[in-house]
């Protein structure tokens, strides 16, 4: 069914997985969406380095568009999720806990 579509659509894919099988799922997405449009919805940051463009939406309106680099460079709302997300990996005797 997908290899036959010109467009897929995932709507968070992989919220129930482990994160072996998240990134397991997340590279075979990536092959099959080659030559393809393909948009899948993520509450994920690792997830969005895969993607050409990112939109990130507030109250239901893009509010920044662009790669990851570049909406980390925003320092905006992306950047905010990420750190975010990115502060819940760090070990506790790093933050002094």
């Amino acid at each position: 069914m997908i290899k036959k579509s010109q467009v897929i659509i995932f709507d968070e894919p992989t919220s129930a997985l482990d994160p072996e099988s998240e990134i397991k799922i997340f590279k075979k997405f990536k092959e099959l969406s080659e030559d393809k449009v393909s948009i899948f919805v993520s509450h994920r940051m690792y997830s969005c380095h895969l993607a050409d463009k990112i939109a990130v939406m507030k109250e239901g309106k893009i509010v920044e568009y662009g790669d990851f680099t570049e909406l980390l460079n925003l320092k905006g709302e992306f950047y905010s999720m990420y750190q975010n997300q990115a502060e819940m990996y760090i070990s506790t005797e790093e933050v002094g806990v």
